[in-house]
């Protein structure tokens, strides 16, 4: 009876060595993919919270210059735009039957001094998307989203 207490006591060691290890390792995952991950859900949710996370002057999107779009709008129409934008996003991501759970494996692709490149893999269309943030101290914005190559 006593080898059986002390494999169960040694099974319950081990199991919390493992969950704490797996919790110790979350914990630690770069904090620019957690950013992305979480502003790419928030687009596609259309929370108006993601607009403070765009740097909107500079904005790339698919191919898509959306910061010049941007800037010949009037300051008082931007607000607007940055609406809109959100809420078309949404709208699309919707009709396309979009799923967070198609975006996987989020990475650092690239890191610079003042720009880092977070990169998922897609798999309904089996395509990388990348995104670009630029990086002043700690603060960080959405400057491109774009497939990879």
């Amino acid at each position: 009876m006593g080898l059986n207490k002390r494999n169960l006591v040694w099974f319950v060691v081990a199991f919390a060595i493992v969950v704490i290890l797996q919790f110790l390792v979350q914990q630690r995952e770069d904090k620019d993919v957690v950013f992305c991950r979480n502003l790419y859900a928030r687009l596609a949710n259309g929370s108006p919270v993601v607009e403070r996370s765009i740097d909107w002057d500079n904005f790339k999107m698919l191919g898509r210059d959306v910061g010049v779009m941007y800037e010949s709008t009037s300051p008082q129409q931007r607000f607007e735009f940055k609406n809109n934008f959100i809420k078309g996003f949404n709208a699309a991501f919707i009709a396309f039957k979009g799923k967070l759970g198609f975006f996987r494996n989020w990475r650092i692709y690239h890191r610079g001094e003042d720009k880092v490149v977070v990169a998922c893999d897609y798999l309904k269309y089996n395509k990388v998307l990348l995104f670009t943030l630029s990086k002043t101290g700690q603060e960080r914005k959405l400057s491109s989203i774009d497939w990879g190559k």
